[in-house]
């Protein structure tokens, strides 16, 4: 079983007589800590209030520590005192209680606030209040003070926090921490943060179409941003084959914008990745749309003929494949102006070059965020010029924030 201390600030009273203000604060002291029945009692006191030690009842000096604060005004100072205190006790093993009755309104704000950021079982000694707000001796009761609100309150701040951070699974964790979700009075439900936070996770993936079933009807996307759960119908629906060009342009765009949040996360390879994946999927979307050409297995018949010999010489393992170069290639030799405009774009040329050297590709190098951030503007310049409507979507598709 842990050892007990109890933290306590210490007033002088506000009575006339100042020796009289002191006893009945050491009153509810003594009764304080008879109720608790702590191993050891930590005070924080001023040097005026440290008087009021003398006239505690039933303790001895081995059962109490004094912290002399200096600046009983000072409410930062004050909080660091007992912070660091608590840090002390807690490597000891101690199980901590804070009061919070006694002393000037800038010591219990501060143990109060320091027992809220700790999760501290925090304490009154109520009762009838005399002239100078302390519980007349006689009609002390101790009170527990229910903080479980004020914890969800902070934990619902930080799941808000980790989901604008696309940290989902830590967002998830917090929210499933709130003890009593009805008492925030949010207007919604655990179930819309949780599958709000779940659909995002799965949109992050890709996985469009478990994400819709979670995003759908979900309260907390406004009703006048609608127009985002019509994107990502789009996305989710791959079998429309009659709108795949549709299709395409929407996933570039949610394929881009991922880019851009794993920048804001600061996983600049992972972007260049994504954005390596983007000019490469521009390609492949051209060849299978207008000429049903799949870069994983071309077929040599749908070439035209003068193209025929020349690629055919690719074919490996009974498949003709083509990377991002080699699918451009094919483009410009079928006079399609995408593929000439590729090998013409100096700027894309050399952001590839530096892809090509980051970790997740075939080098060493880390990629910087300046490096990521060009080859973002970069990226999205060319997907524009070929999809107009980029901007469009890429807006249409971001993710909320709570």
């Amino acid at each position: 079983m842990k050892k007990v201390a109890v933290f306590m600030t210490v007033g002088t009273g506000m009575r006339e007589d100042r020796k009289k203000g002191m006893k009945d604060q050491a009153h509810g002291i003594s009764y304080f800590i008879n109720e608790i029945k702590p191993d050891k009692i930590v005070f924080f006191v001023s040097k005026e209030s440290k008087e009021t030690i003398n006239y505690v009842e039933g303790i001895n000096e081995n059962d109490y520590e004094i912290v002399l604060l200096n600046d009983i005004n000072n409410i930062t100072e004050i909080s660091r005192e007992i912070f660091n205190k608590v840090l002390e006790y807690e490597k000891m093993g101690y199980e901590i209680k804070m009061n919070y009755t006694f002393g000037t309104k800038t010591m219990t704000t501060a143990i109060s606030f320091i027992s809220v950021l700790k999760k501290k079982d925090l304490y009154l000694v109520g009762g009838q209040r005399g002239k100078d707000g302390t519980p007349v001796p006689g009609t002390e009761e101790v009170k527990k003070q229910s903080l479980h609100v004020i914890y969800d309150i902070f934990l619902l701040d930080k799941v808000k926090e980790l989901f604008n951070s696309y940290n989902f699974s830590e967002a998830l964790n917090s929210l499933n921490n709130i003890v009593i979700f009805d008492n925030l009075q949010t207007g919604h439900s655990r179930e819309d943060y949780e599958n709000l936070i779940k659909g995002y996770t799965e949109w992050d993936k890709f996985n469009h179409k478990e994400a819709i079933k979670y995003l759908e009807n979900n309260s907390l996307i406004p009703k006048q941003q609608g127009y985002r759960i019509k994107r990502l119908i789009y996305l989710a629906d791959k079998d429309a084959k009659e709108e795949i060009k549709e299709y395409h342009a929407h996933l570039l765009s949610d394929l881009i914008n991922n880019a851009k949040r794993r920048i804001e996360e600061g996983k600049y390879d992972d972007a260049v990745a994504r954005l390596y994946r983007v000019i490469e999927f521009i390609a492949q979307s051209k060849l299978f749309i207008k000429h049903d050409i799949n870069t994983s297995d071309v077929d040599i018949l749908l070439l035209p003929g003068e193209l025929q010999e020349k690629y055919k010489k690719m074919e490996e393992n009974g498949k003709i494949r083509l990377g991002l170069k080699k699918s451009y290639e094919l483009l410009r030799d079928m006079n399609e102006e995408i593929g000439k405009r590729f090998f013409e774009n100096e700027e894309i040329q050399k952001i590839l070059s530096m892809r090509n050297n980051s970790i997740l590709a075939h080098g060493f190098g880390p990629v910087t965020k300046e490096q990521a951030e060009k080859f973002f503007e970069i990226t999205k310049e060319f997907l524009t010029t070929e999809i107009k409507e980029t901007e469009q979507f890429m807006e249409e598709l971001k993710f909320i924030k709570l």
